[in-house]
């Protein structure tokens, strides 16, 4: 019997010359599908010699993907006419079969972040275990194209469904003192280009940290940050979009200090006005003495990709809390440019943006649009009632630190483009730029 986290892994690993293999999970994710993977190509092992079991609701953030990567190698099952809570894994080799069984999912948790409980054990008659396999599959439905379709019609609501359990989860971890977004063996987080550590310098118990190895740990998000920024650089000069002019100013402040009210939770880099509209805006508005400073540019609405403590935002940064220069603007044309503002919100239904009405001093969030659910008509009048002088306004699309689309700094720059691309007419819609 065992507890201590990584037995379920080692199990899988020093498999070798297995005749089949089944498994019964309730839960499944892309990581126990790379210990499947692993272990039958170790184990040289056919479709038709690997089965697994799974529950209807397997997985909410990305069913289908696993679903047809599953498909690849094993005979898939939905357990549907009983719900599934059962963790079984049946190593069967020539002269022996060995079962597994307790409570770990075949996920990151449960191989590897969970408290769990795993019975091992060398069966002299599998009779009765083979009987269960058999109960699991009458009471099962075999994946097909239509199976898996079917969860793919259900993507977005799974995924929202997915973030709200999230968010829960979180809140009841804060209760215990926990304020941490997630834990390391919550993703697998291997290959991609921003790693736990980077996620966690971010946390709450570290953004108030003005320690030397805190500010290294920032500096090395602003460094890979800066490669994604040369690949998108060229690309949005073309939209007539521009990093702030200073090299020193390029991403957020790196430091706890007044600006970010004493803590560094995101650090984003932004595109916005070229340095001769910022200034004469500037000067126009009584900010001349400003120029040269940090806050000259962050005055102006622009767009912005950042990484947050969990995950990737990429958006329209429209409004700081105070002296916001197109907080002005908009409030006073908003009526006069409200259809051509809600023709843009229509075009980029599907987008999953979410506009935040913020409250950067005591880190909460007042009032959002989703811009996917809501009407767009309703727009104009949610703006009018809750953007006002001292709180922060913007929209943003946000990606799980193990987003597919987070593998490089190229794919990144990539969704970090499209989505740019898709907010410019609004951009220009609510932004004052002056013409030269």
């Amino acid at each position: 019997m065992f507890w201590n986290k990584g037995k379920l892994i080692e199990i899988f690993e020093t498999s070798n010359k297995l005749k089949s293999l089944k498994i019964v999970t309730a839960f499944f994710s892309q990581y126990g599908l790379k210990l499947m993977q692993e272990c039958i190509e170790r184990n040289k092992l056919t479709k038709d010699k690997v089965k697994i079991y799974l529950s209807e609701e397997f997985n909410i953030k990305n069913p289908a993907i696993l679903l047809e990567e599953l498909c690849k190698i094993a005979k898939v099952y939905i357990v549907s006419k009983e719900k599934l809570h059962a963790k079984v894994y049946i190593f069967e080799y020539q002269d022996m079969t060995e079962v597994s069984y307790g409570s770990a999912n075949l996920t990151r948790g449960g191989c590897e972040g969970n408290l769990e409980f795993i019975n091992k054990e060398v069966l002299i008659d599998d009779t009765r275990i083979n009987l269960f396999i058999n109960y699991c599959e009458n009471a099962s439905i075999k994946v097909s194209s239509e199976v898996i379709e079917a969860y793919r019609e259900k993507t977005v609501e799974l995924q929202k469904l997915y973030h709200f359990n999230k968010r829960i989860s979180n809140q009841i971890a804060s209760i215990f003192g926990n304020d941490d977004p997630f834990v390391e063996a919550d993703y697998d987080l291997l290959n991609k280009f921003f790693v736990f550590e980077d996620y966690e310098t971010l946390f709450p118990k570290n953004q108030t940290d003005k320690s030397n190895p805190m500010g290294k740990r920032r500096e090395n998000i602003r460094g890979k940050m800066e490669y994604i920024n040369d690949i998108l650089v060229p690309k949005f000069k073309k939209l007539n979009l521009h990093n702030h002019w200073s090299k020193k100013n390029l991403t957020s402040l790196l430091f706890p200090n007044f600006y970010n009210h004493n803590r560094v939770g995101w650090i984003g880099i932004r595109y916005g006005k070229h340095e001769k509209e910022v200034k004469f805006l500037n000067t126009h508005y009584g900010l001349g003495k400003k120029n040269e400073d940090y806050s000259s540019f962050q005055k102006h609405a622009c767009m912005q990709f950042s990484v947050v403590s969990n995950g990737i935002t990429v958006g329209l940064f429209h409004s700081v809390a105070n002296d916001a220069i197109d907080r002005g603007y908009l409030h006073d044309h908003i009526d006069n440019k409200s259809q051509e503002i809600i023709n843009h919100i229509k075009s980029i239904k599907g987008e999953e943006f979410i506009w935040y009405i913020y409250d950067g001093k005591n880190d909460r969030n007042l009032k959002t649009f989703d811009f996917d659910t809501e009407d767009p008509e309703d727009f104009i009048s949610f703006y009018k009632s809750n953007d006002r002088d001292g709180f922060e306004s913007f929209m943003i699309y946000h990606m799980e630190p193990d987003d597919i689309n987070l593998t490089s700094a190229g794919t990144i720059a990539k969704i970090i483009e499209h989505k740019v691309s898709v907010l410019l007419p609004l951009y220009e819609s609510i932004v004052f730029r002056p013409q030269f």
